[in-house]
């Protein structure tokens, strides 16, 4: 589980640091960080059970769809967002709060 925290955590310290050096120029880079996403080619695989696992430990008490995903996806397009840099977006239910 080592190498997936550290790419991970490698990538949220990517977001910021190309945030800190595009901003200037008006780029904004975010970063949407998707948990387990039912049902996607990677998730095909994920059993009924296990899905209801991780939706039991969410405060929503549900499941990530790739629609949600998409939908952050969208906010962080839309001028809504303009003032939005260097940040991680956890998509997953609550499951990652810190």
């Amino acid at each position: 589980y080592y190498d997936y925290n550290t790419t991970k955590a490698a990538l949220v310290g990517l977001t910021r640091n190309l945030a800190k050096e595009l901003g200037p120029q008006g780029i904004r880079v975010n970063l949407v960080a998707g948990g387990l996403l039912e049902k996607t080619d990677a998730s095909s695989l994920t059993t009924p059970e296990v899905f209801g696992f991780v939706a039991d430990g969410t405060p929503l008490r549900k499941t990530t769809t790739v629609n949600d995903f998409a939908e952050a996806c969208v906010y962080f397009a839309a001028r809504a967002s303009d003032a939005v840099t260097g940040q991680s977006l956890s998509i997953d239910g609550g499951l990652t709060m810190p």
